[in-house]
């Protein structure tokens, strides 16, 4: 998992967004030990590239279904909700 998170990362930080998708893609068919870490991993990289929230939520669900200790996972998921609740609060007052 080490190697494909470091790749992955790598890729994402020059900008080469796909290449970086493709890396992790790989990486959950090859990867056998700590298997969440290459989800958490996809899961930022779709953060960092703006895409829709059910997507990095799909990502770190899997992530956590993988290891369920995986406690960085279980915050980044909860940071996500937390964001969609005040996202939404604000919808909600812009409405009055």
């Amino acid at each position: 998992a080490e190697v494909c998170v470091a790749l992955g990362e790598v890729d994402a930080q020059v900008g080469r967004i796909n290449e970086a998708r493709k890396v992790f893609e790989e990486g959950t068919k090859k990867v056998t030990k700590d298997l969440n870490r290459v989800y958490r991993a996809w899961a930022k990289l779709e953060t960092m590239a703006g895409q829709k929230n059910e997507v990095i939520e799909d990502l770190l669900l899997i992530a956590i279904d993988c290891n369920p200790k995986d406690t960085q996972a279980h915050t980044a998921w909860a940071q996500l909700k937390e964001k969609e609740v005040r996202n939404y609060g604000k919808e909600l007052r812009m409405r009055r």
